[in-house]
C-alpha cells in the first residue's frame, strides 16, 4: 500500500528536485508526516517508530519515502515531467509488506497541498496527490516503478548494509541481505553494475544521511523467477530516499 504525490510549485507547475538530493527530498516529506500525526494526537511512541523511523536496525515496520527520478525512456506525447533527466518530481510513501493501506489514504488527505522546506528552509515545492488506480494511466514515470516486472534495476544506489572492504565476495553477501533484509524473494540472478544503466541516473554525488556515510553504494539489476509488484527499495537507505528500483520490462535506453 501507498500514496505518492507530484512535485508542483505554487503555480501548479512541475518542480523538481535534484536526483543527488533523493534523502534530502524524503526527509523533509517525514517532516510532514510527523507533523501531521502529532498534530493529529496520535500516540507519540507510534510516531517516533512507524512515521518518523526510529526503529532497531532491521526492522520494517515503518513508512518509506521514496524519492522518484524522471528517468527510463522517453513517453509518447512527454511534457518535461516525462522527459528521462533524472529529475525528481514525484515522492511515495509506502506502508510496510502486508500494510492495510489506511495509513497510506489518511497521509494522502493531510499532506495533499501541504508545502515541502529545502534544508536551507526554503520553499521547494507542493504535494499534490497522484489519482489512485492503474499508475500507467495516470503517470507512466510511476507506472515504470509500481508496475510487476520480472527485472528490475536501480534508478538511485543501494547503500549496503555494511563495509565490504573492497572484497568482491563481501560485497555480493552484502548484496543478499538487502533482499532478506526487504523481505524480498531472492532474485534466481543479480549482477552487480559498473554504475547506473537507466537515462538520467547519477553515477555518483549523492547526499547520504550521517549515519549511513562510509559505506558503499552499488548499483544492480536483478531477475526473479516470476513477476514482482513495486515499489521496490533496497538497502540501509531504502527508507529515506535510497535504493530503489524500477521495473525493466520495458524499453531501457543505456546512456
Amino acid at each position: 500500500p501507498y500514496t505518492a504525490f507530484w512535485i508542483h510549485d505554487r503555480d501548479g507547475e512541475f518542480l523538481s528536485w535534484s536526483q543527488a538530493r533523493a534523502s534530502g527530498l524524503a526527509a523533509a516529506v517525514r517532516h510532514l508526516a510527523v507533523t501531521a500525526a502529532k498534530e493529529e494526537g496520535l500516540p507519540e511512541e507510534w510516531i517516533k517508530r512507524f512515521v518518523a523511523g526510529h526503529v532497531e536496525r532491521g526492522d520494517n515496520n515503518r513508512l518509506s519515502y521514496l524519492a522518484l527520478p524522471t528517468t527510463g525512456y522517453r513517453l509518447r506525447h512527454c511534457d518535461t515531467s516525462t522527459v528521462p533527466d533524472g529529475e525528481i518530481r514525484r515522492v511515495m510513501i509506502a506502508e510496510p509488506w502486508g500494510g492495510t493501506g489506511l495509513n497510506a489514504r489518511w497521509l494522502r488527505e493531510r499532506l495533499a497541498d501541504k508545502e515541502i522546506v529545502s534544508e536551507r528552509g526554503d520553499f521547494a515545492g507542493r504535494l499534490v496527490p497522484i489519482p489512485l488506480g492503474d499508475s500507467d494511466i495516470f503517470d507512466g514515470i510511476l507506472g515504470l516503478y509500481m508496475r510487476p516486472s520480472r527485472c528490475w534495476a536501480t534508478v538511485t544506489p543501494i547503500v549496503l548494509p555494511g563495509e565490504d572492504q573492497n572484497l568482491r565476495g563481501k560485497r555480493l553477501d552484502l548484496v543478499r541481505r538487502c533482499f532478506a533484509h526487504a523481505g524480498l524473494p531472492y532474485p534466481v540472478e543479480f549482477r552487480l553494475l559498473g554504475g547506473p544503466t537507466w537515462r538520467g541516473s547519477l553515477a555518483g554525488k549523492y547526499v547520504v544521511p550521517p549515519y549511513l556515510k562510509g559505506f558503499p553504494l552499488v548499483h544492480l539489476r536483478v531477475e526473479f523467477n516470476q513477476p514482482v509488484a513495486g515499489p521496490i527499495a533496497l538497502g540501509s537507505g531504502r527508507h529515506c530516499g535510497l535504493g530503489v528500483l524500477a521495473g525493466c520490462d520495458v524499453p531501457l535506453e543505456v546512456g
